[in-house]
């Protein structure tokens, strides 16, 4: 009997384990789904919403920052283009605009952070309660 009580605490802690395993499967699942309709939505909105007011800004931006030690206000342009962008897809459509930036004119890695820390303010500098946050230089 004692035996038989055992097999079946036994077999009931099996069926838990096995359970709970599945759960997280799951749910790691969905958050990877997530992730990926995410990732697709934002990647959507920046072929709508492609910030080209916002990269001529920040070309320019640097230049005169290069040139002359700063640089005017943000093009209301800009703005409107970011006003435009879902709030969620809004950072990572700057962040590829300042990746896409690095990689077509190779710039120093000083001037590279430089330009991070700027495309970081571009929602507050248009008077958006959002902001951005790029972790270390954004590559």
């Amino acid at each position: 009997m004692a035996r038989s009580i055992i097999l079946v605490a036994l077999l009931v802690g099996l069926v838990a384990i096995a359970e709970a395993s599945t759960y997280r499967t799951t749910v790691i699942t969905t958050i990877i789904e997530h992730h990926q309709s995410q990732s697709e939505m934002c990647r959507e909105e920046m072929q709508k919403h492609p910030l080209n007011e916002c990269r001529r800004y920040m070309q320019s931006w640097q230049s005169a920052v290069l040139l002359r030690g700063n640089a005017g206000n943000v093009p209301q342009e800009c703005c409107e283009e970011l006003e435009n962008m879902k709030d969620d897809c809004m950072c990572e459509g700057i962040h590829q605009m300042v990746q896409q930036q690095h990689q077509k004119y190779q710039r120093e890695e000083k001037q590279q952070e430089q330009m991070m820390k700027k495309a970081e303010k571009l929602p507050s500098m248009c008077g958006m309660s959002q902001s951005c946050k790029f972790h270390g230089n954004g590559f």
